[in-house]
């Protein structure tokens, strides 16, 4: 009975923590409602996407891509990183505003809510986990940013961040032309994580093995032997593959 009541007590405030981590989103003004509350509500997903430089809103409708990693709510989960313990959800990367957002349900009208960032939570769907680590963008500015991870070796792990630019509205210049609509565009970055340090991989074969601590000399004979070009994340699998073995 003691054990019943403890399992109980441990669910509970697990989900409680899960739910504080959430909050209600709505449009068109985006405002954040329901601080606590998971389930009810009727926020809903904006359609509308704000450019950091002008400040204004562009419609989806309106732009040429797609901000979501994945276009429907997909089944996935928030696990709390420490227990291993879970809630069940659906769930949507949006890329642009590096946010996740949530339905206990999935039907198209079901409340949703935005997943705050918080480094002891995790969430993971379609085969992949997207964990909150402190990131630097290109102009050194350190936030907490959702990256997926690609690979957790015993000493270390490798994430990848994806983010996008929206280009503007670019006008025609004669009447034979037609305007450009707003684009987005896509790009990825590659992390490695060790005794709590993140660094930045770039994915050049002269210039990778600087992020790595260690093994510097075995790095770069290894790249050069299998003729790595880093082209894609499979060259990068491989090289952390290699320096597992050798720490």
């Amino acid at each position: 009975m003691k054990n019943t009541i403890l399992s109980l007590i441990v669910i509970i405030s697990f989900s409680t923590f899960i739910y504080s981590q959430v909050k209600q989103v709505d449009i068109p003004e985006y405002r954040n409602i329901n601080n606590s509350t998971f389930s009810s509500g009727n926020g809903k997903a904006p359609n509308f996407l704000i450019d950091p430089s002008s400040k204004q809103p562009t419609l989806l409708e309106d732009i040429d891509g797609s901000p979501y990693l994945n276009e429907k709510y997909l089944s996935g989960a928030l696990v709390n990183a420490k227990s291993g313990t879970q809630t069940n959800a659906y769930l949507r990367y949006n890329i642009f505003n590096d946010e996740i957002l949530i339905k206990n349900e999935n039907y198209e009208t079901a409340p949703v809510s935005l997943f705050l960032k918080n480094t002891d939570v995790f969430a993971k769907f379609d085969n992949k986990e997207f964990h909150v680590k402190n990131i630097k963008d290109d102009d050194n500015n350190e936030a907490k940013r959702f990256v997926q991870l690609l690979k957790k070796y015993d000493k270390f792990a490798i994430y990848k961040r994806y983010y996008q630019n929206l280009r503007p509205l670019k006008k025609a210049r004669t009447s034979f032309e037609k305007d450009t609509p707003p684009t987005l565009k896509n790009y990825e970055q590659y992390y490695i994580e060790k005794d709590g340090e993140i660094k930045t991989l770039e994915m050049h074969r002269k210039k990778i093995v600087d992020a790595f601590p260690n093994h510097y000399s075995e790095l770069k004979t290894f790249i050069k032997k299998e003729n790595l070009r880093f082209n894609d994340e499979a060259d990068l699998i491989i090289l952390g593959d290699y320096y597992n073995s050798l720490d």
